[in-house]
């Protein structure tokens, strides 16, 4: 990690603490953010509420990228057009989206999709990106998270779970190793290649709860991200895993 920050729980409530990490990332977020930057943005609650918690005090001609297809969730505060637009309305910025859904139908599709002329001059500003922003999911829940729903059911989340799945991050299942794991679905989402993702010098992972933990350990040994900003109790469990293996 290049840097890290880690928030007092005081043992709250999930939503609490997502709030609380927003607030923490959006003051991170601020502080490095600089006039002509190019910013690449993923999607879900924790990358919401730092957008949320922006409130900056200079305008700035940064451009924002739409990391990955859009989730179609009902809750348009989490998915990533929407996050795309209002990080650069904070600032008085421009914005790119990736007009497409998240999840293909399969492999050739998402092929034919990523060589069109408007995804390729997406891609290609994303990889001149010096600040991304993105959280981390667990595999620790029974049934997909919100993110998943329209996308993948109960049963095909057992499978993952079974096929060594301990996380994803922007919408990529990891193995323990951090390795992108070679599951089908991997192979259908329309996104940014993690060539460019783990190249991104302020790579920021928004990501707390120790429900978290497995899988931030497994992003970070994949180096999927540069900073990490969570909580103390998710810091705490990974150390306390990392110190067992």
């Amino acid at each position: 990690l290049r840097d890290a920050r880690v928030l007092r729980s005081f043992g709250q409530n999930t939503n609490e603490v997502i709030k609380g990490l927003g607030g923490l990332a959006a003051e991170y977020f601020d502080s490095i953010v600089e006039d002509g930057d190019v910013i690449c943005c993923s999607y879900g609650r924790t990358v919401a509420s730092t957008i949320q918690a922006l409130n900056p005090n200079r305008k700035l001609q940064i451009t924002v990228t739409q990391m990955i297809g859009a989730l179609g969730t009902e809750n348009p505060f989490m998915d990533g057009p929407d996050l795309v637009r209002m990080l650069s309305d904070k600032y008085g910025g421009e914005y790119r989206y990736l007009l497409a859904p998240l999840v293909v139908e399969d492999a050739a599709t998402r092929s034919s999709l990523m060589n069109l002329v408007r995804f390729r001059a997406t891609m290609e500003l994303t990889a001149k990106a010096r600040i991304g922003i993105c959280g981390i999911g667990s595999m620790d829940e029974k049934e997909p998270s919100p993110i998943w729903h329209n996308y993948v059911n109960e049963e095909e989340w057992e499978h993952l779970c079974k096929s060594g799945a301990v996380g994803h991050i922007v919408a990529n299942f990891l193995d323990k190793e951090g390795k992108i794991l070679n599951v089908e679905i991997n192979q259908r989402v329309i996104g940014t290649d993690f060539r460019i993702i783990d190249n991104i010098p302020y790579m920021i992972a928004v990501a707390g709860t120790s429900q978290k933990a497995s899988a931030i350990i497994a992003a970070l040994r994949g180096r999927h991200f540069s900073v990490l900003i969570t909580d103390d109790a998710a810091a705490r469990a990974v150390l306390a895993q990392k110190h067992n293996q």
